[in-house]
């Protein structure tokens, strides 16, 4: 009885510190994983910046031909003065499309920086909505968070858009924390005919409005097109955060002449035009080599236990 009783205590001490170590090994991994994220996700903004479009004289579209090189999805670029938002911007044939998905086509958690599939790829749409994930390190859309502090809102009011026709300078309109569910905002196409409404709604709800903005989308609000930056609201699941900015100054609708990118152009690089960034974590366990060391090092840790626990007991 007393061998049976101590195989007994064996395999219940043997099995409790594998599965201690493990879950210790996998909480290593889940760290390691998570930093590699904002790792990929940093280089893939590098990579990015260093094919930024250029205007290369006043009246001359951005180059995006480096970018159509690399996916003939993308479709603008923005950046917001007094952040890190410094992103081309994608469209997908949904929504879905670039959610998990960065620029290269490849599997991403951080995804793209991408336009509404429903809206206009030359933001020729009224109101167009941008959205990003909410990511800590100043990365994708998480410092759209800054604006809901009064000061940053009030010293830090422009941002730039290139699209595919244009330069065009933008200044900050509003900053709103609202509902995932709210109709006036993720519907945009139904403000096409008259976006009067929308921009007396942003001036209703928002935490912060700029006054000499908001005049000057009433004054110009024949031609006015707003574009609104969404992403989550930290701690809400059911929040988004939406920044929404209108044209400095200008009141000159956009052109209509199309400018896509060539049918042709290829969706990605060949592995010696460009390089790529590390492939996305998350994936697949299987597929990463700091799964299989987690692992290991769990395992020789409960060896180790298991070990000096027996010396002890003979």
């Amino acid at each position: 009885m007393r061998i049976v009783l101590k195989g007994v205590s064996v395999f219940f001490e043997t099995t409790a510190i594998i599965v201690l170590s493990l879950l210790f090994s996998l909480s290593v991994y889940a760290i390691s994983d998570n930093n590699q994220i904002f790792t990929d996700t940093e280089t893939t903004q590098e990579i990015m910046l260093e094919m930024k479009p250029e205007v290369e004289y006043a009246s001359a579209p951005p180059n995006f031909s480096d970018l159509h090189q690399i996916n003939a999805d993308v479709c603008g670029w923005i950046t917001v003065d007094g952040t890190n938002i410094d992103y081309p911007v994608l469209q997908g044939s949904s929504n879905l499309t670039y959610l998990n998905k960065d620029v290269f086509g490849n599997f991403s958690l951080a995804g793209s920086i991408f336009l509404d599939a429903v809206n206009d790829y030359q933001f020729n749409s009224r109101f167009s909505l941008i959205y990003g994930h909410h990511m800590d390190n100043h990365l994708m859309f998480g410092d759209l968070d800054l604006f809901k502090d009064s000061d940053f809102f009030q010293q830090n009011r422009y941002a730039t858009l290139l699209t595919v026709n244009e330069s065009i300078d933008m200044q900050v309109l509003a900053i709103m924390e609202t509902a995932d569910s709210t109709e006036e905002i993720f519907h945009p196409t139904m403000w096409d005919q008259d976006i009067s409404p929308l921009v007396t709604y942003i001036k209703d709800h928002s935490m912060y409005v700029d006054q000499t903005a908001y005049e000057l989308a009433v004054n110009n609000i024949d031609s006015l097109q707003i574009v609104g930056l969404a992403t989550c609201t930290d701690g809400a699941t059911g929040n988004r955060t939406v920044l929404f900015l209108i044209a400095k100054g200008s009141s000159d609708p956009k052109p209509s002449t199309p400018v896509n990118p060539p049918d042709d152009q290829p969706k990605k690089p060949t592995e010696t035009d460009y390089v790529r960034p590390p492939a996305k974590t998350g994936d697949s366990f299987s597929n990463s080599p700091y799964f299989w060391f987690a692992i290991f090092v769990g395992s020789v840790m409960s060896l180790l236990i298991l070990v000096t626990i027996r010396r002890r007991q003979l």
